[in-house]
């Protein structure tokens, strides 16, 4: 979407698809991790971390975990 759909633009129930490359240093330790993503308020100057709510609309924190793991060999 390249920034081209913010999230005051997004409707319930949506499907949107957003590909990030993410780039993994060399010298990260061999393993598998897990992946998070979280927002940020562009308006707010401290630049706040938004919560996640929940398929019931209760507080799930301000993080979602991606369901798959990048295993680093």
């Amino acid at each position: 979407m390249n920034g081209g759909r913010p999230t005051q633009t997004w409707v319930q129930g949506e499907f949107l698809t957003d590909p990030y490359t993410l780039e993994i240093k060399p010298d990260v330790p061999k393993g598998k991790y897990k992946i998070i993503i979280g927002w940020y308020d562009a308006s707010d100057p401290a630049f706040a971390r938004l919560h996640v709510l929940d398929a019931n609309g209760k507080d799930a924190g301000d993080f979602v975990t991606v369901s798959q793991t990048v295993e680093v060999k």
